[in-house]
């Protein structure tokens, strides 16, 4: 949902393929990237990085910060 978010945020259309970047502890992006197919399917992202900035969220007890770039 957070990318989602953030994808509409940047007034993307659901058709662009977007960078999915996203700042958190190592562990979590660790987590993240197990399910890397998932998401990008889910998102219509072409990448997901570890990055600096963007929207921030909760996700259980965790902050992430998530920026959407087109490609």
């Amino acid at each position: 949902r957070s990318v989602q978010s953030a994808r509409k945020d940047a007034k993307l259309q659901p058709k662009d393929t977007v960078a999915v970047s996203v700042q958190t502890d190592p562990r979590v992006f660790a987590t993240l990237t197990k399910h890397v197919e998932e998401i990008k399917h889910a998102t219509n992202a072409l990448l997901l990085e570890e990055g600096t900035g963007g929207t921030e969220c909760k996700v259980g007890e965790h902050t992430l910060a998530i920026a959407v770039v087109k490609r």
